[in-house]
């Protein structure tokens, strides 16, 4: 199940799909980035008018996605 928000000044896009937690951010002003939280924790970073793209495989339970205004 997929959700977008406009969130911090940015867009997240976040949810499971296909086996696959996956957290997408952009913001087109600061350094910023995305945490996804399945089997194991994957976390990016990306600049200003980039998209940060986390994904993990899917865990049974406790499946989390996080956004952040830092690098």
């Amino acid at each position: 199940m997929a959700a977008f928000k406009e969130i911090g000044g940015g867009e997240w896009t976040h949810g499971v799909s296909g086996g696959t937690v996956y957290s997408n951010y952009y913001h087109r002003d600061v350094c910023h980035g995305s945490t996804a939280v399945g089997k194991y924790v994957d976390r990016a970073e990306a600049n200003a008018g980039r998209t940060s793209r986390a994904k993990a495989p899917e865990a049974w339970t406790n499946n989390q996605t996080y956004w952040r205004n830092t690098c």
